[in-house]
């Protein structure tokens, strides 16, 4: 007679419900559908917090409509004081676009409270990394611009104000994110194809 205690259970796999043998003191056996649970919660909560980052693509259309009137402003008082302070104020809000995310901007926070509770749920959400590059493009070009208007280079501002007033309106008018479109084409040249995900 053997010492190992044996456990009958039906395998529910099988259409003619053969039994199969099953070591009752198996510890791995008895830890499989632990394990399983542990990691099914693990996966669930990953695409929760991965939803979670996801942003209204409306948001960022928003957020460059009011840059647009910002930057339109600024090039219709330069050069002055007015206009260097005012785009110095919108390249903070770039930089912190560009720190912690577009979502985390004054603009978004606006947004997500008086504008989006009256509209529709969006149809698609978007991925925040490309705005989020978008917004350091845009404070590339704020920089050069307040360096430009107070070092008494107002031709020089004014022509950075002006790319990255092209880039808003396109943005808030049309929806094409010339930052966005920049990032997914260096993603698409730094990625090699063994990091590429594999679509069956």
């Amino acid at each position: 007679q053997s010492t190992i205690a044996w456990s009958a259970r039906r395998c529910v796999a099988c259409p003619d419900g053969n039994l199969f043998p099953t070591p009752a003191s198996d510890p791995i056996g008895s830890l499989r559908p632990q394990f399983s649970s542990t990691l099914f919660h693990i996966i669930v909560r990953t695409r929760r917090f991965l939803m979670n980052q996801q942003i209204d693509p409306r948001g960022p259309k928003f957020t460059a409509a009011i840059t647009a009137v910002v930057l339109a402003v600024v090039l219709w008082t330069a050069p002055s004081t007015f206009a260097t302070v005012l785009l110095a104020v919108q390249t903070v809000l770039f930089g912190l676009g560009a720190a912690l995310g577009i979502q985390r901007t004054p603009t978004s926070w606006a947004f997500r409270n008086w504008i989006r509770p009256r509209l529709a749920p969006p149809d698609d959400w978007e991925d925040p990394a490309p705005p989020r590059f978008a917004q350091g493009v845009g404070f590339a070009f704020g920089a050069v611009g307040v360096l430009a208007f107070v070092a008494g280079a107002p031709l020089v501002g004014s022509i950075a104000v002006g790319f990255a007033l092209a880039a808003a309106v396109l943005n808030a008018v049309f929806g094409l994110c010339l930052g966005c479109e920049v990032y997914l084409l260096l993603k698409r040249f730094t990625t090699s194809p063994e990091d590429e995900p594999i679509t069956v």
